[in-house]
């Protein structure tokens, strides 16, 4: 398209050809807009690539949440067969309200734990 100028709004297309009548401003939308002629975009509708992009966005996000599932899944099965061959001890956690004394959470570096899958230690009640 020759004298053809890409701008961003309908208004910007208008004020562009009122500025310089011997151009033709072209919108994102799809605008087409000169002195003697105006044809209209695609009045909202998405574009082939709009669309696709939106595709490929979800997909991504899809696997990724598929991976996570999974590895829940695992974490989950992985609890409830330790819970099942463990057997349960009378020993008390001490008097941090069912956790070990001085700590929310035992990340797994600082408790022995592996990547994934925490650790726990036991404080043994002195006495």
């Amino acid at each position: 398209m020759r004298d053809a100028v890409v701008v961003a709004t309908l208004e910007d297309a208008e004020a562009l050809v009122a500025a310089h009548p011997g151009l033709t401003a072209v919108t994102g939308e799809g605008d087409v807009l000169s002195a003697h002629f105006a044809h209209g975009g695609s009045a909202g509708a998405p574009s082939l690539l709009e669309v696709q992009a939106s595709v490929d966005e979800a997909a991504a996000e899809l696997a990724e949440l598929a991976v996570r599932c999974d590895e829940l899944a695992e974490a989950q099965r992985l609890a409830g067969s330790g819970a099942r061959s463990r057997p349960r001890s009378s020993r008390s956690w001490g008097s941090g309200g069912g956790r070990p004394s001085g700590r929310s959470r035992a990340s797994p570096s600082s408790s022995g734990g592996s990547p994934g899958r925490p650790g726990r230690q036991r404080v043994r009640p002195s006495g």
